[in-house]
């Protein structure tokens, strides 16, 4: 088991991953791979924010993904996924991390007063 972190790509890019996993010669025939995602996203948006709260949701979904046999021809022929990084400032939650940590770093029991809510909130320009 693994996991992927590709924010709301997640669970596309697993099920690239088990597809790739499975048409390896040396996988299995009876190989089967759970692919699972959920991804809670009230917790950063703002739901007054009527431009980014009807974008965004909480969700999960899974699926159990099998090798083909040769004779059913299956399999996933292709997926392309693409950033652009000159834009990434458009869509952003500038909060966590080491910009602006939940905590202090000297007291990891108080909170940071630089990380408002704001600045952890999800922000679009677009």
């Amino acid at each position: 088991a693994f996991s992927v972190h590709a924010t709301c790509l997640s669970f596309l890019v697993g099920l690239e991953t088990a597809c790739m996993l499975l048409a390896r010669a040396d996988t299995p025939d009876d190989a089967l791979i759970l692919v699972c995602s959920s991804e809670i996203s009230s917790r950063h948006v703002d739901p007054t924010d009527e431009h980014v709260a009807p974008l965004f949701g909480d969700g999960a979904a899974a699926c159990v993904v099998r090798k083909a046999s040769w004779r059913e021809g299956s399999a996933l022929h292709r997926a392309h996924m693409e950033t652009y990084a000159d834009g990434a400032s458009l869509t952003e939650v500038r909060g966590g991390g080491t910009n602006f940590p939940f905590h202090r770093v000297d007291d990891r029991a108080a909170p940071n007063p630089a990380a408002t809510r704001e600045v952890n909130h999800f922000q679009m320009d677009g």
